[in-house]
């Protein structure tokens, strides 16, 4: 049964429009950024209905940002979380007026009789990934602006979804490995460096730092002169946990390095990398963590297995019906968007 999953729209009855984060929820709401506000001076809408985004980037200080319009004009959309110990953005079940779904979008483009040119170019990306890595269009959606109907075709992106593991892999394969003819191109000239200046005003990164993470950056690019991105996201069969399975404890702020022994989790959401031994500074040197979680997406999938990787970040304690463990956490509000994952270079 298709739940709600990493990436999904909901709107609710005042026209915000949430966006999903992971496939763990609790029972009775769903864990959401706010992404949009109705605003009638806004850059996005359709027809009469303009909006304005709250959530400028999926960064920790825009995220705070977002949670204090929400406190301030929207409350019921906090969730004070007893599994995380911090306050979420959450929506209601019962405030969910609709659920879009990337895929279902897919197959309303396809079935449309007028599409408009970036909903064009959206299929043709999805058409070109699906034939070239050799996944099924089904494994496919679309989310961002375009899974909302909001888009503008002058500046709007294209942001594609990938369902299941082994889809994940081929794709990422096929856009590594991509012919010098495709029409698929890496980030370049204002694009690129609009990317860089974006994580340099929102982390406290250099910009060799961030050069060298959008090196290792296969999921952004350019498709026919149009931004786009590819987020990974794990089906249902493939997501056995449940929300609540596991309790977290904050111990503090930590500097750590580590060394990856398993980073095949890294490319969901949040990026979970699994860690041989790590070896934390200060008064938290005699802790053992076995992995290394970010909820920040600029840290999914930028550490390789047996590599070495230096870190900054919340450190917690997992409680759960099998013991007690330690992990370190990218992404936490705690950590002012000052924590961050950047593998050692050899």
């Amino acid at each position: 049964m298709r739940s709600f999953r990493d990436r999904d729209y909901l709107i609710t009855p005042e026209c915000f429009i949430f966006v999903v984060i992971g496939n763990l929820h609790p029972a009775d709401r769903v864990i959401a950024y706010l992404k949009y506000v109705p605003d009638k001076h806004g850059r996005w809408g359709h027809g009469d209905s303009h909006y304005r985004r709250v959530l400028e980037h999926y960064s920790v200080p825009c995220v705070i940002d977002s949670m204090r319009f929400l406190r301030e004009n929207a409350p019921e959309y906090v969730f004070e979380s007893n599994v995380h110990g911090i306050s979420l953005p959450a929506v209601p079940t019962w405030r969910i007026a609709e659920h879009l779904r990337p895929e279902q979008r897919v197959l309303q483009l396809q079935s449309a009789g007028q599409r408009d040119e970036l909903e064009n170019k959206a299929l043709r990306l999805i058409e070109r990934i699906s034939l070239d890595a050799g996944v099924s269009v089904d494994s496919l959606g679309l989310t961002g602006s375009v899974l909302a109907g909001i888009h503008d075709p002058s500046f709007s992106d294209i942001d594609i979804v990938v369902y299941g593991s082994k889809n994940a892999f081929r794709v990422k394969s096929y856009l590594q490995n991509k012919p010098s003819t495709s029409s698929i191109r890496e980030l370049a000239g204002t694009s690129r460096e609009k990317w860089i200046a974006e994580r340099l005003s929102s982390t406290s990164l250099t910009r060799q730092n961030v050069l060298d993470l959008l090196a290792r950056k296969w999921n952004i690019g350019l498709f026919e002169g149009t931004e786009f991105s590819v987020h990974a996201v794990h089906t249902e069969s493939e997501a056995q946990d449940h929300y609540g399975d596991e309790r977290y404890v904050p111990v503090g702020i930590v500097d750590a390095t580590a060394k990856i022994g398993d980073c095949s989790e890294s490319l969901f959401m949040p990026a979970v990398y699994r860690v041989d031994t790590a070896a934390l500074k200060g008064a938290f040197s005699g802790y053992t963590v076995d992995r290394i979680v970010s909820f920040e997406g600029l840290y999914a999938d930028v550490a390789r297995d047996g590599e070495g990787a230096s870190c900054r970040g919340k450190l917690e304690r997992v409680e759960s019906v099998s013991g007690l463990r330690h992990r370190i956490v990218i992404g936490s509000p705690e950590a002012e968007g000052n924590d961050y994952l950047l593998p050692i270079q050899s």
